[in-house]
């Protein structure tokens, strides 16, 4: 349990940085993979996720719950 809880808390700043803290979006459509958010993180300070990042956290996010359940349902 330690461990999907240790899973949980990486992908969870993040998630609840995009979540809960965007400040500004951006998007060109006549550049690929050019969108990005700028979010304000809970010091104040900015952060800027691209549109890549946004996408490796989802995956990330997958990939713990899907462990999650697996675990949950082996035990």
């Amino acid at each position: 349990m330690a461990e999907h809880l240790g899973a949980v808390e990486r992908v969870a700043r993040t998630r609840n940085l995009l979540a809960h803290g965007i400040e500004l979006a951006s998007a060109n459509p006549r550049k690929n993979a050019t969108a990005f958010v700028v979010c304000v993180d809970t010091d104040g300070a900015n952060r800027t996720l691209t549109i890549d990042e946004i996408r490796g956290l989802s995956e990330e996010i997958d990939r713990v719950r899907r462990s999650i359940l697996f675990g949950l349902h082996a035990g």
